[in-house]
């Protein structure tokens, strides 16, 4: 790849495996694990549009996902946690729900999957709605990870420079939310 410049300083990298990319700078080279980073950024993103309740994207057609008794029963219960997480979900039928809305970094992810971990977490853990307490801290990681790019996914060069930029300017950047390096 050619540098990019980022401020004053070229951007030079090169992605190894599909799964690393390595950072030249100024003063070292960064091994960046491009799986943990994306999910760093996704974390501090989620915490930044859970306070601020930034923009969702209204889905075509909604996603109906079927729940099991007990899974339905917790989200009735916790309707308010999802919107909280900036979600627009209703009931549909007796054990079904309509996804109408996600937020609009999820667009890529797993809904039906996301939401029904996040249905799980809360079957485990009943008080992790209450605030951002440990439980909740969780669930904010695991949909980070569920969106997260992969191990082993082959990135455009402009996707890489991104994530880069991204990773630059991030707080907290050298851990994933889970402290994997």
């Amino acid at each position: 790849p050619t540098p990019h410049p980022m401020g004053s300083e070229p951007l030079e990298f090169l992605q190894i495996l599909n799964t690393y990319i390595i950072l030249k700078t100024p003063t070292g080279a960064y091994m960046i694990d491009q799986h943990a980073v994306h999910e760093r950024i996704l974390y501090e993103r989620i915490k930044q549009e859970n306070s601020a309740q930034n923009a969702r994207q209204v889905l075509l057609l909604s996603e109906i996902i079927p729940l099991s008794t007990d899974l339905m029963a917790i989200f009735m219960a916790q309707q308010d946690f999802f919107t909280m997480l900036n979600f627009v979900i209703e009931p549909f039928g007796t054990n079904d729900i309509a996804i109408r809305e996600i937020p609009v970094m999820f667009q890529l992810a797993s809904i039906p999957t996301l939401i029904i971990d996040i249905l799980e977490q809360l079957k485990t853990y009943p008080q992790s709605s209450r605030d951002l307490t440990l439980d909740q801290k969780e669930t904010l990681q695991r949909q980070a990870c569920r969106a997260a790019i992969k191990a082993g996914q082959s990135l455009q060069e402009s996707e890489i420079r991104k994530l880069l930029e991204d990773f630059m300017s991030s707080p907290q950047n050298y851990t994933c939310p889970h402290g994997r390096p």
